[in-house]
């Protein structure tokens, strides 16, 4: 085989999407002669350019819609009608996707593309045009196994015995009850995108590919449970770009509290703010950083201990914190996690909620509850529980020992024959 090997990464801009494919390319672009391009919309331009990657837009007059379905005014949550609406809009999009991909793709076809789930129609159109695919995977939780704890449903943690069985059987029959319902809705308009079912012969998701599915992050977190040949955990993204920014004030002597509710969930972070802002009142020996995941803010604010400040790049700064509060996002969740840092989990939308299930089972952190008393009475606990921070510290030394990149080659060297040395 030619010593040259292209992989064409088509992602949703949002950075809980893209990230772990950047870092993934990052990692990868040190390892022989791939030759490696991103497929995402204008809004992606400044975090590809600044890896250093090719990026070609799509759906450039479509960023509008895209930010509304991201930027919400309200919580998706498990509401069916808000679920639809949301799928609904996702779908006017994807004729223009798929025209644009395919001449995109009759001009340089790549040897594999790398696609990011959401936007699975990439993926069925690259193997409709005999193009090997392989889907990206940053919401582990979200992926149906045979015995899987079902997802979207609040937050549901294992239980045992009879009646555990019997919630699990019925809360799986729900989601695919509804999966199958939305694709009788939408069917003449998804048939024509590629997607015949909501399921496949082999009872998983149509939407994955079968030759691969690259999951970010590690089994380790997941809940018991078996996953099927063609899924491979390959680690948490390590790495996001640094955006232009200011410092945040850091006190020497004191502990310090990082707080994001991620860069959606608008709707939610000014009742975040006051209730964060009166624990810090009660609180006086901590800083507390609220970052409202918006470099084109240039606004800083701060009362007493606690400072509203636009972006911080937390991969950067996350060793200064001695906790964070989050929405249980997968990019924050296992940069913490990483970095060995107890988690108050405050999900708000999406998977959030079973990632923060996953973080409590494993006793890693705790979830909040938005109340004051309730809430420093969280945060003490968080800071002085030695099993939770050696639990914690143990899980960092498990997200270490996973190369990304080594399982990536050596799948790609299985797959396609491809020698990267």
């Amino acid at each position: 085989m030619s010593n040259s090997f292209s992989i064409d990464f088509v992602s949703a801009p949002f950075s809980g999407h893209l990230h772990p494919l950047l870092d993934l390319a990052t990692q990868l672009q040190t390892q022989g002669s791939l030759k490696m391009r991103f497929i995402s919309t204008p809004s992606a331009t400044h975090d590809i350019n600044v890896c250093g990657f090719q990026l070609h837009t799509i759906l450039e007059d479509r960023e509008d819609t895209i930010r509304e379905i991201a930027h919400g005014n309200r919580q998706i949550g498990s509401h069916p009608l808000r679920l639809l609406r949301q799928l609904k809009s996702n779908i006017s999009m994807m004729d223009q996707l798929v025209i644009e991909l395919r001449e995109l793709w009759k001009s340089r076809r790549p040897d594999l593309v790398v696609v990011d789930f959401a936007v699975p129609v990439a993926g069925l159109l690259a193997q409709s045009l005999g193009i090997a695919w392989w889907t990206a995977l940053s919401a582990p939780s979200v992926f149906e196994t045979r015995d899987c704890i079902p997802a979207y449903l609040g937050g549901w943690k294992p239980t045992t015995g009879p009646l555990g069985e019997l919630r699990n059987w019925m809360g799986r029959t729900i989601i695919r009850t509804f999966k199958r319902c939305a694709m009788l809705t939408f069917a003449k308009t998804l048939h024509r995108l590629g997607i015949r079912s909501a399921y496949a012969a082999d009872g998983y998701e149509f939407i994955y590919s079968r030759q691969q599915v690259l999951v970010h992050g590690p089994i380790e977190f997941e809940f018991p449970g078996t996953w099927p040949s063609w899924v491979r955990f390959i680690g948490p993204q390590r790495t996001c770009p640094s955006l232009v920014h200011q410092t945040p004030p850091y006190v020497n002597g004191k502990r310090h509290v990082l707080i994001s509710l991620g860069t959606h969930v608008s709707w939610a972070k000014e009742r975040a703010i006051q209730l964060v802002k009166t624990v810090s009142q009660k609180m006086p020996e901590l800083e507390f950083h609220f970052t409202r995941g918006n470099h084109n803010n240039p606004n800083y604010q701060q009362a007493g201990n606690f400072h509203e400040i636009p972006y911080i790049p937390y991969q950067q700064y996350i060793d200064r914190y001695a906790l964070s509060i989050n929405h249980a996002g997968t990019g924050i969740l296992f940069a913490c996690l990483r970095s060995g840092l107890p988690i108050l989990a405050w999900p708000q939308d999406f998977d959030q909620f079973d990632n923060t299930a996953r973080l409590t089972y494993h006793g890693l952190g705790l979830r909040c509850r938005p109340q004051l008393d309730l809430m420093i009475n969280d945060l003490r606990t968080l800071l002085d529980d030695a099993h939770m921070r050696n639990s914690s510290k143990r899980m960092a030394q498990t997200i270490a020992s996973y190369d990304a990149a080594k399982i990536v080659l050596q799948l790609i060297a299985k797959q396609f024959g491809y020698d990267h040395q």
